[in-house]
């Protein structure tokens, strides 16, 4: 019979040759066999999936294919260009320290720049001809437990919003949504607002309600220039020296990067240690669709770091939307832009796969905020003067005329810092002081007698016309923000 054909060893017929062949046709059938298992194990050299020990930084080629790498320190591995090792080139990464995996050039793996592989975990990373994607696993002796309480992110779901849901256009730093600080600097201007998904739309997952938007708006150019969003993170410990993974949804008004960093403040008071920034920096290109963007990051350990003795320190989740050159280490080179941003369901939680978005029960995040922010106002009022008596702390006059009298005010839970910031209200007028809703007047200005981390205690120095019995109210706000 005519001598079979076949370019990979799936082609091979088991019953060839056949008794009746020539014996001259033996060393054609060897040369087929040769040449199929060479194309099926391309580039291979050395046994299938032998493994290399490597304690320093090291290339991967095309006669890497097929390898395990046992990283026993931690390295760099980085990785020959995509079409030079071609579709189906496949090795694993078994990492005894942290382990980096940098394709060539602009190429991506995972749809990244870089992949982090923690110490115990491994990944099987294979090549399409183009890129690289990789699985990632966590040492089955040792499994990471994900428990309630995973996220760090405090209302990631942009639902709370105790000063106000819209925040015209400014160049100043403010707290916006609940723990979410928003600041432009020099020649930009940004604008905030909470917006409301449309019910039954599937473009992000989980039915969120809210979403985050910034406008930013550039002005004449400057290196200082800048707009960022940011949560600052109580407690710089927190995740310190540990691998995390950062989760959000995100779009903007047209085709638009932000750039995403994190960074460690020790807090002030004493001799703390500077700021260490530019973690972990990471441009996504945004669409005018949502995308959800997975950023891996190893935080830096704080071992042999100062803290402040002020109780302040923290850990930085930035988010650039413009920045001029002084910024460039920390924004990758963002550069200078106005737009529209939107913002979703932002998750940071420890290890390497991110989970499905934490949903947290309203009455436990409300409690979380609390922490930071608190105020006198009904659910879904602004504080601001003249906003109505419905809240307010409130007393009877026990002694009349130009008399100091002090009424304490319970916060709802124990706040951050025993010196919350302490702004004051009338409930009926454009200013600070106490109001007499009986007599339809200003008592005195309010001010903080004393304060602690569970209450104030607020002073009225009372006017003449105060009578016993009177009824005398003031609207508060206490900030524990950083």
């Amino acid at each position: 019979m005519a001598l079979e054909t076949g370019t990979y060893i799936d082609d091979l017929v088991s019953t060839n040759p056949a008794a009746t062949d020539l014996v001259g046709q033996g060393d054609d059938h060897i040369r087929l066999v040769k040449a199929t298992i060479k194309a099926t194990f391309p580039d291979l050299t050395g046994r299938a999936w032998r493994v290399q020990a490597k304690g320093s930084g090291y290339t991967l080629v095309a006669d890497d294919n097929m390898s395990v790498i046992r990283a026993t320190a931690a390295i760099t591995l980085d990785l020959t260009a995509a079409a030079t090792v071609g579709n189906g080139f496949i090795f694993a990464v078994v990492a005894e320290a942290v382990t980096t995996i940098d394709p060539a050039g602009a190429e991506t793996i995972n749809g990244e720049t870089t992949l982090t592989v923690p110490a115990g975990y491994m990944a099987i990373v294979w090549c399409n001809g183009t890129n690289f994607a990789a699985m990632v696993a966590g040492d089955q002796a040792a499994p990471v437990v994900q428990t309630g309480f995973r996220n760090k992110i405090i209302n990631g779901a942009f639902r709370k919003w105790q000063r106000g849901t819209t925040f015209s256009a400014a160049t100043s730093g403010r707290y916006t949504a609940d723990r979410w600080f928003a600041n432009a600097d020099v020649n930009h201007t940004i604008a905030l607002s909470r917006q409301a998904f449309t019910i039954g739309q599937t473009d992000v997952p989980g039915e969120p309600a809210f979403f985050y938007r910034a406008v930013v708006v550039t002005g004449a150019a400057n290196a200082g220039n800048a707009a960022l969003t940011a949560q600052l993170v109580e407690s710089v410990r927190t995740l310190a020296g540990q691998t995390a993974v950062l989760t959000f949804w995100a779009k903007a008004s047209a085709s638009l990067n932000n750039a995403v960093e994190f960074s460690q403040n020790f807090g002030t008071g004493g001799a703390p240690s500077a700021d260490v920034t530019a973690i972990g920096v990471t441009t996504v290109a945004l669409t005018t669709l949502w995308q959800k963007f997975t950023i891996p990051v190893t935080v830096p350990s704080i071992s042999g770091k100062t803290l402040g003795t002020a109780g302040n320190d923290r850990l930085g989740v930035n988010f650039w939307h413009s920045a001029g050159s002084s910024f460039n280490a920390r924004t990758d080179t963002l550069g200078e832009q106005a737009g529209t941003f939107d913002i979703a369901q932002v998750q940071l939680e420890p290890g390497l796969v991110d989970t499905p978005f934490e949903h947290i029960d309203p009455a436990i995040e409300d409690t979380q905020c609390a922490r930071y922010y608190q105020h006198s106002f009904p659910e879904g009022v602004t504080p601001a003067q003249s906003a109505g008596q419905g809240g307010a702390l409130l007393y009877r006059v026990r002694a009349a005329g130009s008399v100091s009298q002090t009424e304490n005010a319970w916060f709802s839970v124990p706040m951050r810092t025993t010196t919350p910031t302490i702004t004051y209200f009338n409930p009926s007028a454009a200013n600070a002081n106490w109001r007499n809703l009986s007599d339809a007047a200003d008592s005195g200005a309010a001010n903080t007698d004393s304060s602690g981390g569970r209450y104030i205690t607020v002073l009225n120095p009372q006017v003449a016309a105060d009578s016993v019995g009177d009824a005398v109210a003031v609207h508060w706000t206490a900030d524990a923000e950083f």
